[in-house]
């Protein structure tokens, strides 16, 4: 996406063995990205040149050089992502007042990475708390807002350091893993025409098989009626984490 392509929504594509997975350059707001696999790739999701106001959510980014970069790209949120098995988890280059929170990062050589002297937020306050980290060293033996309150509460007594100015101050003790909702066949977090589309594409194809094993929402071995019903009588919630 270049040059002022704003309002774009990217989800539930699997993208592997390349340069870029998906990138933002130039200007590029208000986009969602949603649901999409990249692996072994240099970059997963590559957020460039004063690209803001972007959202990227419930992406699996693994084996990559650098599963996000951002580069002089500010106010961007990114939340329920998972980022292992990386180089570098997250780059941070000359970027600030972006807010990471409820992501897992896990197995990445370097979790995280800011330039110096550039401020972002990782996490979003107490108690919904900020990410999981698979090298965070800290105990849980106390909760509340100030981690003083004897009794545990899932979340680190100490914060996670990135540098000086980037401090998750509620670490979370276990990966994150929001509850489903029912009907959310991609699990992106809402039910809507995509989850329609899943099951639209495999109605009234004979078993066996399913080709998209997703589509049998009530798992009876057949997709038709009643897993459209499913989809329907859910559609628009969503679960934000």
């Amino acid at each position: 996406m270049y040059n002022y392509s704003n309002y774009n929504d990217i989800r539930g594509n699997r993208v592997t063995n390349c340069s870029n997975g998906i990138e933002l350059n130039r200007y590029v707001t208000y986009t969602i990205l949603s649901n999409n696999t990249i692996e072994n790739s240099e970059v997963g999701i590559n957020i460039n040149t004063w690209s803001v106001n972007n959202t990227i959510s419930r992406n699996c980014l693994a084996a990559n050089v650098a599963g996000i970069r951002f580069y002089y790209a500010n106010l961007n949120e990114v939340f329920l992502n998972n980022i292992t098995d990386s180089d570098l988890g997250a780059t941070l280059q000359y970027s600030q007042s972006n807010m990471f929170y409820s992501n897992n990062f896990i197995n990445n050589t370097q979790q995280a990475s800011v330039s110096i002297g550039y401020a972002n937020a990782w996490d979003s306050g107490y108690p919904d708390g900020g990410n999981y980290w698979s090298d965070y060293g800290g105990l849980d033996q106390f909760s509340g807002p100030y981690q003083n309150v004897t009794g545990s509460d899932g979340i680190g007594d100490i914060p996670y350091a990135v540098d000086a100015n980037n401090t998750d101050r509620f670490p979370l003790m276990l990966p994150y893993n929001p509850s489903p909702i029912e009907g959310d066949l991609n699990v992106d977090g809402t039910v809507d025409i995509f989850d329609i589309v899943i099951v639209a594409l495999e109605f009234g194809h004979p078993p066996p098989p399913i080709v998209d094993e997703r589509a049998d929402a009530n798992k009876d071995g057949i997709v038709d009626i009643f897993d459209i019903a499913i989809v329907a009588v859910h559609f628009g919630e969503t679960n934000a984490g």
